[in-house]
């Protein structure tokens, strides 16, 4: 997994995490923000490495079904790309309400 494609999960797990269960969290969480081999959370969980891995790409797949349903990181990104355009002046206020009306 790239750098990249690591910030995002980590993103929607921020978003979403209260929607996993407590091992889907713990599994993901020492994974993408702890930077835990696959080996090393199996041997701190007392689980396979193939349970592990199973875990990973459900809980991969139900962020990404949650991201796809509700669009929260998106619409957040979208709105504080509104609220730069108006800090800098590049919109009216009139403007930036309408945007994030349309958004909502």
């Amino acid at each position: 997994m790239d750098r990249s494609e690591r910030l995002r999960l980590s993103v929607l797990f921020d978003e979403y995490k209260k929607l996993l269960t407590d091992k889907q969290s713990e599994t993901f969480d020492l994974y993408v923000n702890s930077d835990l081999s696959l080996n090393e959370i199996a041997d701190g969980m007392s689980i396979s490495k193939q349970a592990v891995r199973d875990s990973l790409q459900n809980t991969e797949k139900l962020l990404n079904k949650y991201e796809d349903a509700l669009e929260l990181t998106e619409r957040k990104n979208a709105l504080r790309a509104l609220l730069h355009k108006l800090e800098l002046g590049e919109m009216s206020v009139e403007e930036y309400k309408n945007a994030v009306s349309d958004l909502l």
